[in-house]
């Protein structure tokens, strides 16, 4: 069976290949995409792992999530925003299940890590992030800056005593937004040991001898597949190791307690009290981790603005400005870096968490027009760099 819309859309952008000019079929192929993301299945890559928070390596729930961050599933941390007590994150079947403690209205943000290879990739290219939170999706379009982007957050709001969940989340290249597909969880399981490991198995003694102490000591090495980092060693447990003779598997002490030495990305080593010939197994698994750390606060930032291209001169402009819910305030600078001052400003929370400017310039002199919005804190920094819009100014 044919669509036959599919097929005029198509045939009409290979027939105005020489007759439009690039505005036109840029915007003929971004309907074009649209339309198959949304009829016929076409999606872009998702850039982002375990999108659809499949794997939970540490655990299902996780309670009181902290104001500086604590990592939930596997790839990505929960920030709690609003500091409000007891906000709890679990596994879902459809996704991540959020539930805020206390009462009144909180915002909470979820944070997926970039490697410095997959930033600088992007750097300069437009992107979209989009997400869905109890089946309505969100999204939002910007320029990409390696320099600014350390991670990709996202914000959900909602109501002390309710819970929400967030079924998944997409970041794509391109302006326009495609459906989000899920890989198959031996996938992303797989992705996600470059960043945490769990090690459970029996480990042989490779050198049993002297050190220059004069004691004795076995050691336990163990190889495994290169973390992105060296990581970090969680909370080793006291007697947490059983050794047996290897020659007849049989526990040769009670269970002790080893020094632990990662030495790099692929190798650690275990040091104990032992005879030789014999083996160790973890009662409790050894956790490496090679994460970023959980980000405390979100990164202050203008996520859009949308504004025309052309304007006539000393006419009022308005421009919508979508930033972080971090952002105090926002100003607008000009390309010798003086502050244009709006003749009305206004600001909105949006039902994502972001913050919404609408912010009303006018500009007296003709010609092309440079300028870039930049966001402030609390502290009323205004960070650099921002976002940068360009427009025309006309006579008439």
């Amino acid at each position: 069976m044919t669509d036959e819309r599919y097929d005029a859309t198509v045939c009409g952008i290979a027939a105005g290949l020489y007759t439009l000019d690039m505005e036109d079929y840029r915007k003929q192929m971004e309907d074009t995409l649209d339309w198959l993301s949304q009829n016929a299945g076409y999606s872009n890559p998702n850039l982002l792992l375990d999108s659809h928070f499949k794997v939970w390596e540490d655990g299902d729930s996780f309670s009181d999530i902290p104001a500086q961050g604590q990592y939930t599933a596997t790839m990505w941390s929960v920030v709690n925003v609003s500091g409000v007590a007891g906000l709890s994150v679990s596994k879902a079947q459809n996704g991540m299940r959020i539930a805020f403690g206390g009462s009144g209205e909180q915002v909470v943000m979820v944070v997926q890590q970039m490697e410095q290879a997959d930033k600088a990739a992007l750097d300069g290219q437009t992107v979209t992030l989009s997400w869905s939170v109890d089946g309505t999706i969100y999204q939002r379009t910007t320029v990409f800056q390696a320099s600014a982007n350390n991670s990709v957050e996202i914000f959900v709001k909602g109501a002390g005593g309710s819970a929400v969940v967030l079924n998944w989340v997409k970041l794509e290249v391109g302006a326009t937004r495609t459906r989000c597909m899920p890989r198959p969880f031996v996938e992303e399981r797989n992705a996600t040991l470059r960043y945490f490991k769990k090690i459970d198995s029996a480990v042989r003694n490779y050198l049993y001898g002297p050190l220059p102490s004069g004691e004795w000591k076995a050691f336990y090495n163990y190889n495994f597949e290169e973390l992105a980092k060296k990581p970090q060693l969680l909370d080793a447990e006291e007697k947490n190791f059983v050794i047996l003779d290897s020659t007849n598997n049989t526990p040769v002490m009670e269970s002790q307690a080893a020094s632990i030495h990662v030495n790099s990305q692929r190798n650690l080593t275990l040091e104990y009290n032992a005879k030789d010939n014999t083996y160790v197994i973890p009662q409790k698994p050894i956790r490496l981790d090679a994460r970023e750390a959980a980000i405390p606060t979100p990164t202050i930032a203008i996520y859009s603005v949308q504004g025309p291209d052309t304007a006539k001169k000393d006419t009022p402009i308005t421009f919508t400005v979508v930033t972080s819910p971090n952002t105090a305030s926002i100003r607008l600078f000009n390309n010798n870096g003086n502050v244009l001052v709006p003749s009305s400003q206004t600001m909105t929370s949006n039902t994502d968490g972001t913050k919404t400017y609408t912010f009303v310039v006018s500009l007296g002199s003709e010609g092309n027009r440079t300028m870039e919005f930049r966001a402030a804190g609390a502290d009323g920094v205004y960070l650099v760099p921002g976002f940068e819009v360009t427009i025309k100014i006309t006579d008439s």
